[in-house]
């Protein structure tokens, strides 16, 4: 899958944004890992959003879809 898809990530990793890139399974229990950081990063935003307001999530992970109804965002 990712060797089909690769030129669709070229730009991924813009320079004018602090990325944060979380690679790994998901599920329903990852809603209790992020939303501490999604807590955090909505206090730093409201405290100064000139400097964290410049970021971009990414969340890679595995698909169990079947063969041509994957999401490729």
């Amino acid at each position: 899958m990712a060797s089909r898809n690769k030129d669709k990530f070229d730009h991924l990793l813009d320079p004018d944004f602090k990325s944060l890139v979380y690679v790994g399974r998901g599920g329903t229990d990852l809603h209790n890992a992020v939303k501490p950081m999604f807590s955090a990063l909505k206090d730093l935003l409201d405290a100064e959003p000139d400097k964290f307001g410049k970021i971009k999530l990414y969340f890679i992970g595995t698909s169990y879809a079947p063969t041509g109804q994957e999401c490729l965002l």
